[in-house]
């Protein structure tokens, strides 16, 4: 084979699949628009493959922009572990960013990268079909209530490990008067027994009145809903099984970016390793 056909089989490659685009069939299909997804769909983009980003929520990164980070939040990490690929934080910033400089950060990154995920797609089930090779992905429309269906030859489950909600089984629960939010864990008084309009029992006896209760009881991974088939890319508590830096690769076309608790820089790494795996699929 001379040097001249890989080339040419890579123009053919990307022209088909961005055929395949207008038609409503990427080749991949990124499941969350947060950090780690937005991650891999630019790097997606910046090698030309095709890709749509389903999103549950009403917009990207929502676990930032919405009740669930405290205004003052900083990343924990220098400024230089924390960036996504292909585009670095603003010199300007300090060492340390604090959530309003990363949400802007966020904000021009999905402007720069051209990202347009389709939000309000709550993800229902994910199977690969072995016939067309393909994953079949079906997502429930919770504007319209439709279901829709798309296909792709990659997936990507970038969806984090706080997807869900933990609330607890209070008795009464929906007798509340108040407001019922949900935060990272943390230590709380004696557990609810029940409720009653807006008095709280507690398991030791006592009872007080409250307007809002905060459940300090975490999140919990939603794949093992809707991902059919997988025991080989992530645990019960959403977190990949095998271990750093073989993290992000499942099988046939399956993938996982951010689950390997390390953070920002973690699922920049995953996002540009899918990426260029996926390339090298095509190619092949």
């Amino acid at each position: 084979m001379t040097s001249a056909q890989p080339r040419l089989q890579m123009r053919e490659t990307v022209s088909e699949t961005l055929a395949a685009m207008e038609n409503q069939q990427p080749v991949a299909i990124v499941v969350g628009a947060g950090p780690s997804g937005l991650a891999t769909a630019a790097c997606l983009k910046h090698l030309s493959i095709p890709y749509i980003i389903l999103e549950r929520e009403d917009c990207f990164a929502s676990l930032w922009k919405k009740k669930y980070s405290y205004d003052r939040l900083h990343l924990h990490l220098a400024k230089q572990f924390c960036e996504l690929p292909h585009i670095s934080f603003p010199s300007t910033y300090p060492t340390y960013v604090p959530k309003t400089d990363f949400l802007h950060y966020l904000d021009e990154y999905v402007s720069h990268c051209q990202i347009s995920p389709l939000y309000k797609r709550s993800v229902e089930s994910a199977i690969y079909d072995g016939g067309s090779e393909k994953w079949d992905v079906k997502a429930m429309n919770l504007s319209s209530g439709e279901i829709e269906e798309y296909s792709g030859r990659f997936l990507v489950v970038a969806t984090g490990e706080t997807a869900d909600a933990f609330v607890p089984d209070v008795e009464r629960l929906n007798t509340f008067t108040g407001e019922v939010n949900v935060v990272s864990r943390e230590m709380v008084l004696p557990a609810i027994a029940s409720t009653k309009a807006n008095v709280v029992v507690f398991e030791n006896g006592k009872s007080h009145p409250f307007d809002t209760i905060v459940f300090a009881t975490g999140f919990k991974r939603s794949t093992n809903k809707w991902l059919k088939g997988d025991d080989y890319l992530l645990n019960d508590n959403g977190i990949a099984k095998a271990s750093f830096p073989n993290n992000w690769k499942g099988k046939k076309g399956l993938y996982c970016a951010g689950p390997a608790r390390r953070g920002l820089y973690g699922a920049a790494m995953d996002a540009q390793n899918i990426a260029n795996n996926i390339k090298m699929q095509l190619l092949m």
